[in-house]
């Protein structure tokens, strides 16, 4: 019985880490921000504010590839995500793929 208890008390933890992670990034302290996005991840890897955040992350490095796949798992997980549909967007925009970026940009307007 002590398992589900724990299992929900660990993703409680991760969490409750989300806002500490967003503090790090607003910051510029990509590295911090990243090691706690990817510790979140690790204990819950449907949590799509995380995974967003990861993949912001991977565009603001360059990443764009990196950043269409963790951003397209946010959006699978909360299709509703406006603001990771208008990044999505941007990380296509990056790989030259205009359509991929029109649609993106199309559905963060829910």
């Amino acid at each position: 019985m002590n398992r589900p208890a724990r299992r929900h008390k660990q993703k409680s933890s991760a969490v409750q880490k989300l806002p500490i992670a967003v503090q790090y990034h607003n910051a510029g302290k990509l590295t911090e921000a990243k090691s706690i996005y990817q510790e979140i991840l690790a204990s819950n890897p449907r949590q799509h504010d995380a995974l967003h955040l990861l993949g912001v992350i991977a565009l603001q490095e360059g990443k764009p590839s990196e950043a269409v796949e963790l951003i397209s798992k946010a959006v699978k997980i909360r299709p509703d995500y406006a603001a990771a549909h208008n990044n999505l967007g941007s990380a296509f925009q990056s790989l030259l793929r205009p359509k991929e970026a029109a649609a993106s940009y199309k559905k963060h307007s829910y």
